[in-house]
């Protein structure tokens, strides 16, 4: 991703909350196959490669809820977070 590529966030409640986060880039195969592994990164720098990880961690072990993406070439990438109703 560019720092002028466009993100797109989002957030519904039908019934249970739904956050998306989209942009048009794709990843390749190895980056999918890691991408919610604890220090995994496709970018350089130290302190890097925990922000899937912990969003996959909070959400599904702690909230209950469940977390997915899809990335192809055509349509991009778009990171899901499902969580439960809470009464």
């Amino acid at each position: 991703m560019n720092l002028n590529d466009l993100l797109t966030v989002a957030f519904e409640a039908d019934p249970a909350p739904v956050f998306t986060v989209h942009n048009d880039g794709a990843m390749d195969e190895a980056a999918r196959l890691q991408i919610f592994q604890r220090a995994f990164t496709t970018r350089a720098g130290h302190g890097r490669g925990l922000g899937t990880y912990r969003v996959e961690l909070l959400a599904e072990r702690y909230l209950g809820g469940a977390v997915s993406f899809t990335s192809a070439p055509d349509a991009g990438t778009t990171f899901t977070v499902r969580l439960p109703v809470r009464s």
